[in-house]
């Protein structure tokens, strides 16, 4: 079979966002790229195919409607393209009218259980569903959801994420011996989903509070009531306030271990967990709740617990803190985890998946 001529339609301009394909690009010369026309874009690398859309209808990512993407798909004529956008979004559906072979890639994993008016929003997704040549979700818990939304059990699917880090952004950080008090990360959104009081309570606890330290990298309406939190209980932690990827990578540097206890809602959960991936290729030990998409990226039952139990987390902290070494055995075991989640090895899955769905629509059609 030739090599597949493949437009990936992202739902981000940002160059940070496009590891994956600005990797498949590098490999594959029959592949580009259109992305939402935006001043925040940032440099592309030399050779890497790329066509900026202007975007109607507001600025989520599933409300975008990219302007000239028909003239693209008609003037370029490509096997297949690889739209990274949810089922009802207006780019989703312009794609599934346009008659070319398209691949689906998605993130949400709150569908059919959602409520009445997230559900009303979702018009025209079974249609989208149904017309897809192959579907990729982010998550395993999202490719479930959507399997029960509709998603036909006969259409191809992968479970890969759109938007893996950069490991560039991302190397591997010397870890230290372990000596007391255990350095605890924590990086997110202060709000109630993100679960920061489960983590709290964690610390507050008596055998915790004396052998462990807590840095908090994020912004958030519930900061206060996090801070007295803290406060009430005599946690040791620092809020540092909002931050970017290298902030990121120095707390990370610094700690020894990262949670994410995450929450679920009736609206949404974890749909991937950047973050985890980010520990994992710093050389961090990674502790996360069960919500969502979380416990099949940490990929360690020692290293998991059950939303809302600030005991269970308790439980695995405080192993980690006395232990130096079933912490560096962690920290080891997560870097090694973290290729699978690599731009390279991703790129291998992604290309052989399209040749795969093309492949299938091939013989559909001889037969």
């Amino acid at each position: 079979m030739r090599e597949p001529k493949v437009l990936v339609v992202t739902a981000t301009a940002l160059v940070r966002d496009n590891a994956l394909w600005i990797e498949c690009a590098r490999r594959f010369e029959n592949m580009r790229i259109a992305v939402p026309d935006d001043a925040t874009i940032g440099d592309w690398p030399t050779g890497v195919a790329v066509k900026q859309l202007p975007t109607a209808l507001g600025k989520g990512t599933s409300r975008f409607w990219m302007r000239g993407l028909n003239s693209t798909v008609r003037d370029w004529h490509p096997d297949l393209v690889h739209v990274c956008s949810e089922p009802w979004s207006p780019t989703s559906q312009m794609i599934a009218g346009s008659g070319t072979p398209f691949v689906l890639h998605s993130a949400e994993s709150v569908i059919a259980s959602a409520p009445r008016l997230s559900r009303i929003r979702r018009i025209g997704m079974r249609r989208v569903l149904n017309l897809a040549d192959g579907y990729v979700s982010w998550g395993r818990t999202g490719m479930a959801a959507m399997r029960d939304a509709g998603l036909p059990d006969s259409t191809k699917s992968l479970v890969m994420s759109a938007a893996p880090p950069d490991p560039r952004l991302f190397p591997r950080q010397l870890a230290r011996e372990g000596e007391p008090p255990l350095r605890i990360a924590f990086v997110g959104r202060l709000v109630e989903q993100k679960g920061l009081e489960d983590l709290l309570l964690a610390v507050a606890m008596p055998q915790l509070t004396e052998r462990s330290e807590v840095r908090v990298l994020g912004a958030g309406p519930e900061r206060p009531r996090f801070e007295k939190l803290a406060e009430k209980y005599g946690i040791p932690v620092t809020f540092l306030g909002p931050g970017d990827e290298r902030s990121v990578l120095d707390l990370l540097a610094w700690s020894d271990v990262l949670v994410v206890p995450s929450r679920s809602t009736v609206r949404i959960q974890e749909q991937w967990g950047r973050v985890i991936v980010e520990g994992m290729l710093v050389g961090r030990a990674v502790i996360s709740s069960d919500s969502g998409e979380c416990p099949h990226l940490t990929g360690d039952p020692e290293m998991i617990f059950e939303e809302g139990d600030s005991v269970g987390l308790a439980a695995i902290l405080n192993a980690l803190s006395t232990d130096t070494e079933l912490l560096a055995r962690k920290q080891h075991e997560a870097w090694l985890r973290a290729e699978q989640f690599s731009p390279s090895a991703m790129a291998q899955d992604i290309h052989h998946f399209w040749c795969e769905v093309l492949g299938s629509k091939d013989s559909a059609a001889v037969e």
